[in-house]
């Protein structure tokens, strides 16, 4: 009926006068070969009029020409099946390529997130190195430091939401990365007000080089090096060592608030 005209579902429904479960069930086995227009109507999709036509093709001898003999139903029927066998498979490489294109899209995403975020951590992380060998915190350079933590945060929701396998691991990595930011705006709050820098003590000192060791770890383990973008994406996010990124980020914030005692700031 569908080949004739658009038909809604409860015309389907009191024309074939099935009950609903059943109609549910067959127009669910149909997926691929019917769809619906804007107007919310079940039509013939593509597929589904290709479908039909190549059926009609083999069975128009047999109208035509009636035979009696079994072996020529016998034909006509394993042609008609052939050709729904044929659709099948056309229909499954169809989503077999949809899929995979699909999945390529997401692993370009991710793979591009991931390289920004190596971005925004290794800028941090030199801030923190040039801040541990001049012994000096610099305001202005830590301003920028925070902008790139508070993006490296949402970098890390996003990639979250695109590797669900590893949801867990990224949630504890932006936990971490929410103390440091923090931390690091407490910092400028508390010494910045009117002084362009500060000196530090060797405790201060110690505290942020344990501060960069953690996001050192996270930058080696959690970040793949080999991300390849493209028509044949590669991101290669290895259980264990995304684990140990965890770990890093959970040592992390136990030693923000060595930090915090040391620098005088409010703690948990």
């Amino acid at each position: 009926m569908l080949n004739e005209a658009p038909a809604t579902y409860s015309q389907i429904l009191n024309t074939l006068k099935v009950e609903t479960g059943f109609l549910n069930y067959h127009l669910g086995r149909l997926d691929g070969l019917v769809a619906k227009n804007e107007h919310d109507q079940y039509i013939l999709s593509d597929f589904g009029e290709a479908a039909l036509s190549l059926i009609k093709r083999v069975e128009e001898p047999a109208e035509k020409k009636p035979e009696k003999s079994i072996v020529f139903r016998y034909r006509i029927t394993t042609l008609i099946l052939l050709a729904i066998v044929v659709v099948s498979i056309g229909l499954n490489a169809y989503w077999i390529y949809r899929s995979q294109e699909l999945l390529n899209d997401k692993l370009n995403v991710l793979g591009g997130i991931i390289i920004q975020t190596k971005g925004f951590l290794g800028e941090s992380m030199s801030i923190l190195n040039t801040t541990i060998r001049k012994n000096t915190i610099e305001f202005e350079i830590w301003d920028i430091m925070l902008r790139d933590l508070i993006q490296l945060s949402r970098q890390y929701s996003l990639i979250g939401s695109l590797d669900k396998d590893h949801m867990h691991q990224w949630s504890q990595i932006k936990a971490a990365t929410d103390s440091l930011i923090d931390f690091t705006n407490d910092i400028i709050q508390t010494y910045a007000v009117n002084s362009t820098c500060m000196d530090m003590t060797s405790e201060q000192s110690e505290c942020l080089n344990n501060v960069k060791s953690h996001l050192l770890n996270v930058y080696e383990k959690a970040l793949p090096d080999s991300i390849i973008i493209g028509s044949s994406p590669r991101v290669s996010i290895i259980d264990q060592e995304i684990t140990d990124a965890m770990q890093s980020a959970i040592h992390l914030q136990a030693d923000l608030n060595f930090a915090r005692k040391a620098f005088a700031l409010p703690t948990d």
